[in-house]
């Protein structure tokens, strides 16, 4: 191998620029709508709906909290005259059905960073944050969701740590549940946006230019002893 890019890559394996270019944030998205509902077999059952929704989410690079924005059009909460109920995240793929949550954001409110505007009989906008903070704020009652503790229990916040592989392999959903249709009237599967990959921290960046000044003051110094 030339002795310039030997030099190069030593430095940067003493650097560690391998393990630093892995930390980066991860981006997801969602859209909501009645078509994509499925029935406990996981066959489709759409629901006619005039409501839609739109999901941006994103994971910090320390994988400890997930920031999302959720904007529903048609749909408003039942606080301001519409008719949504409750907004949740499921499990699940899109071919699944589950009643199992894992962040309940309204009906009931756990997330105590949760903001609401946008507010009509049509229309609700809500962004938050999910982290293990929020682990079953509302509390475990008798008859609530089958078994009586927060980790299994079907109807409470659960921690985000413990969803990390549901949540990256686009294993969650969101599920907005109406007066008109309680089981959910639109859902939209949290989806990985294509470009999560590792971005390189500006001190990855600063090290890698560094190396490549480094080879080239190594041929120089080749060079002039030919």
């Amino acid at each position: 191998m030339n002795k310039t890019l030997i030099g190069a890559f030593t430095l940067m394996a003493s650097l560690g620029l391998a393990t630093s270019a892995q930390a980066a944030a991860m981006s997801f998205t969602s859209s909501l709508s009645g078509d994509q509902i499925v029935a406990l077999d996981g066959t489709p059952d759409p629901k006619i709906s005039l409501g839609t929704g739109v999901a941006t989410l994103r994971l910090n690079k320390d994988m400890t909290k997930l920031s999302y924005t959720l904007t529903l059009n048609g749909l408003g909460l039942t606080s301001d005259g519409g008719t949504v109920r409750s907004i949740h995240l499921h499990t699940g793929f899109a071919n699944q059905r589950t009643p199992f949550h894992v962040l309940n954001i309204f009906g009931p409110a756990d997330d105590a960073d949760a903001k609401f505007s946008n507010l009509s009989a049509t229309s609700v906008t809500v962004k938050g944050i999910w982290d293990d903070s929020d682990f079953c704020k509302t509390p475990v009652m008798p008859g609530m969701g089958g078994v009586q503790t927060c980790e299994e229990n079907n109807d409470t916040t659960k921690e985000l740590s413990a969803y990390l592989t549901n949540l990256t392999a686009g294993g969650l959903y969101w599920n907005i549940h109406t007066e008109t249709v309680r089981s959910g009237e639109i859902r939209g599967q949290v989806n990985p946006v294509n470009d999560n990959t590792p971005v390189p921290e500006p001190l990855t960046i600063l090290g890698a230019g560094t190396a490549i000044s480094f080879g080239a003051a190594f041929k120089r110094k080749l060079a002039k002893k030919k």
